[in-house]
């Protein structure tokens, strides 16, 4: 009885799946047919580089969902009026390998116009007719081409400045790292000891579109207090926690050890705020490590009152929920009436209202839900105080 069922199951599900599958199969054909010549990524970047001619990437496997429409009708005629080599890559069967593990959020199918230097221009993951195909590829060439200019510009000349000008065209293209590496390059052909203002300016604006540069962190760590200067303190901090984190990363070290010790060693004074940024991160990432999670919101909470509300929103909606004991309610409860103080919102006057109906003053609170309802209204938002939820658990 049991494989008699079995057998029907299997039999169902095949036949749903052939069905589902005759609706998508002139998408799946006319994608994979866009690749005249059955060759390895590897293959196509050779040609690539011997005639210098960018390439189309179709990151697309036939046996995955489709996540957009296809509603393409000239495809392939579009594709012959510009001068790429085009390859079809099936991702799902090795998604890490290049060049789409190079693409975070690919989906199936998804688009990469890459430069015959193996420098990732441009991607797309939404592509679904003739129209929105042409403005990808035109511009996408259009920048692939810039990108040539520079390096042929580069390759002509010694002056370093090239590279330099190389690096802020590339940080135009989806490709971080390569600006990087331009970047890095430079760095290490300039004398950085007679590196005026402007140009340390200039070389500050590159390196926060392309901030993986171990050349370029020496560069700040050597005088910070220039850096920030012709720049700002937030400009530096961010571009030297991206660096730092993306440098334990490579390591395999990427932990709040780590990470605290490079912070405390190389950020000064905002060491401490930009841990427990990365900390409520990393504790929120699954699996969730609710105490530590709420420990470093908190403390945070606490610590940088003044921080943008949209990031304490986030920190607010972590700790009130779950916080019982009077003491940490009450200080929840000046650290609330502070932010209401600063720009009063209803997200913050319902964010006070918990508080209060949690400290036993729930006549005040309930109170509170014409005011937080009118203020949402005002915004043009239909809003539900979180006291409806709390009300009905009692």
């Amino acid at each position: 009885m049991g494989q008699t069922f079995n057998s029907k199951y299997i039999l169902i599900a095949t036949l749903v799946f052939i069905i589902s599958s005759s609706f998508t199969l002139p998408a799946q054909v006319s994608l994979l047919n866009l690749q005249n010549e059955r060759m390895s990524y590897k293959q196509v970047l050779k040609k690539a580089k011997q005639d210098r001619k960018p390439i189309l990437a179709v990151l697309y496997s036939p046996t995955y969902p489709v996540d957009s429409a296809n509603e393409f009708e000239n495809i392939e005629s579009i594709i012959a009026g510009y001068n790429v080599h085009t390859i079809v890559i099936d991702w799902v069967m090795a998604p890490h390998r290049s060049p789409q593990g190079d693409f975070t959020g690919v989906k199936n199918p998804s688009w990469m116009f890459i430069h015959p230097d193996d420098i990732i221009i441009s991607v797309h993951n939404g592509l679904s007719n003739d129209a929105e195909f042409s403005k990808f590829l035109e511009t996408a060439q259009t920048l692939s081409q810039k990108v040539e200019n520079a390096i042929v510009q580069k390759n002509k000349s010694k002056d370093p400045t090239k590279l330099l000008e190389l690096a802020k065209i590339s940080t135009e293209t989806y490709d971080k790292t390569y600006s990087s590496e331009c970047l890095e390059d430079y760095l290490k052909r300039a004398d950085t000891k007679r590196i005026n203002n402007k140009l340390l300016r200039d070389i500050l604006v590159v390196g926060y579109n392309a901030p993986f540069s171990k050349r370029l962190n020496r560069l700040i760590l050597n005088d910070k207090d220039r850096a920030i200067m012709v720049t700002s303190l937030d400009t530096i901090l961010t571009l030297q926690s991206i660096y730092i984190l993306n440098d334990l990363k490579k390591k395999a070290l990427l932990e709040p050890f780590y990470v605290w010790d490079r912070y405390e060693k190389e950020l000064g004074y905002d060491a401490d705020s930009l841990f427990r940024i990365f900390a409520i991160g990393y504790f929120s990432t699954p699996p969730v490590e609710v105490e530590l999670l709420y420990a470093e919101a908190f403390d945070y909470l606490a610590f940088y009152p003044r921080s943008p509300w949209e990031f304490l929103d986030k920190l607010y909606s972590i700790v009130i929920p779950v916080t019982t004991i009077k003491e940490d309610l009450e200080t929840l409860n000046d650290l609330i009436s502070f932010q209401i103080f600063r720009e009063e919102s209803y997200r913050q006057l319902d964010y006070k209202a918990v508080l209060l109906y949690k400290l036993g003053e729930k006549e005040r609170a309930l109170h509170m839900i014409d005011a937080i309802n009118r203020n949402a209204l005002d915004k043009g938002i239909r809003y539900r105080s979180m006291l409806n939820d709390l009300t009905k658990e009692e």
